[in-house]
């Protein structure tokens, strides 16, 4: 069996409490050919200076420091440095299962596909807080319309951690523009490296920690990310267009998952603990983005329920909108 290289590559960002955590869990894998790169993006606690410490003790790793930038800026600076043959991106505040690299490894070697998608799972306290799998047999897929409709119609497979890819898939174009997202970097870079994959698989393996935190239930109301979310929405649905990717039946098929996620949104909103001006001010720029003018208007769900929140949110009256999810969430108790 031939020995792959794998270049791990963390961006890491203020997690002192979870850094140790995720490092260990790459140093303890049972498969010993890999490179660390720990990219710190500007920190202001101590998770730079554990980075070097470990750096010093162990060869396996590299790590780095840079001015911050945002989650897709410290991965592209982590590809640039990567000398693997196989990409591998782990959240910082997250950590992979010891037999990881071996179970790629063996996939890679064996099968040959150009990207392994795999399973993750939620953890809190270091305790598994879900069983269920998505991916529950051994796919392979090399149609490209119908890996691109998987990954744009569920959100399971944006991440850029729930994957492994051949390190030419990299894109030689930075993502300049959206260096400021914080939610829908990881759809936009994913986009990116799959048009140029010609074979996916999907195994049912769980491989990838995803630490969350199940006291926090309530929905944060930021005026700018929502710009920028909206920017992010209308930048795939651009990519798709051009790309011709999709038939008519599968824009239908994508606009009615899209407008369910705007149900969501406005639910969220709705529901969050802000005012009313500024649940309305969030209705604005979803109404007022191109996102929704050029692809959203006008589009239905098969839910009557959901289409009578969306012909209120339409026609702006924003007061009964709240009102109704307000009451909708009190009859869910």
């Amino acid at each position: 069996m031939t020995d792959l290289l794998f270049s791990i590559c963390i961006p890491v960002y203020n997690v002192e409490k979870y850094l140790h955590k995720c490092i260990e869990s790459v140093l303890n894998q049972s498969y010993d050919k890999y490179e660390l790169i720990l990219v710190d993006d500007g920190s202001t606690d101590n998770s730079y200076q554990i980075c070097k410490d470990y750096q010093s003790k162990d060869r396996h790793i590299k790590a780095f420091t840079k001015e911050n930038g945002g989650q897709i800026s410290a991965r592209e600076f982590a590809f640039d440095h990567a000398s693997g043959d196989i990409i591998l991106c782990v959240d910082s505040d997250d950590y992979i299962e010891k037999n990881a690299l071996d179970v790629l490894n063996s996939y890679f070697v064996n099968e040959n596909p150009d990207c392994i998608y795999f399973n993750w799972q939620r953890v809190s306290n270091d305790v598994a807080i879900n069983s269920k799998k998505e991916i529950v047999v051994k796919e392979t897929m090399n149609k490209l319309n119908e890996i691109i409709k998987r990954i744009c119609t569920n959100s399971y497979y944006n991440s850029m951690c729930i994957k492994a890819f051949k390190k030419e898939l990299l894109p030689k174009r930075k993502l300049f523009d959206f260096y400021k997202v914080r939610h829908g970097e990881d759809l936009i870079q994913t986009l990116g490296l799959i048009e140029s994959a010609k074979t996916v698989l999907f195994i049912p393996d769980i491989l990838y920690n995803y630490r969350t935190n199940v006291e926090s239930i309530s929905y944060k109301i930021d005026l700018g990310k929502d710009y920028l979310e909206n920017s992010v929405r209308f930048y795939v649905y651009l990519f798709l267009k051009n790309k011709k990717f999709f038939s008519p039946k599968d824009w239908d098929y994508y606009g009615m998952y899209c407008v369910n996620l705007l149900y969501m949104k406005l639910y969220r909103i709705s529901i969050s603990n802000v005012s009313i001006m500024k649940k309305k001010e969030c209705f604005r720029i979803i109404r007022n983005s191109q996102y929704y003018k050029v692809f959203l208007h006008g589009r239905k769900t098969y839910s009557f329920v959901k289409n009578v929140f969306i012909s209120l949110f339409e026609k702006k009256i924003d007061y009964l909108v709240v009102f109704m999810f307000l009451l909708l969430k009190k009859t869910r108790k």
